[in-house]
């Protein structure tokens, strides 16, 4: 999935991953290309962008979107 964030008064700042864990006020994100984890404040969050396919496939389509 990805997040979009809302970071002061007009910067949005996105992260991708897999959703791990949602709680009262934050959800955890799993990166896809390492394991690192990250804790999220669920209040900043401006948009969620939830994908059925693959993530190989995802970055496929990606890629292809940018040449």
């Amino acid at each position: 999935m990805r997040v979009e964030f809302l970071i002061g008064t007009n910067n949005l700042v996105d992260r991708t991953g897999i959703l791990i864990d949602v709680g009262a006020s934050y959800i955890l994100l799993r990166a896809l290309e390492s394991d690192v984890v990250t804790y999220a404040d669920i209040y900043s969050i401006k948009f969620i962008t939830i994908s059925n396919l693959p993530y190989n496939i995802c970055l496929l389509y990606t890629s292809d979107a940018a040449d």
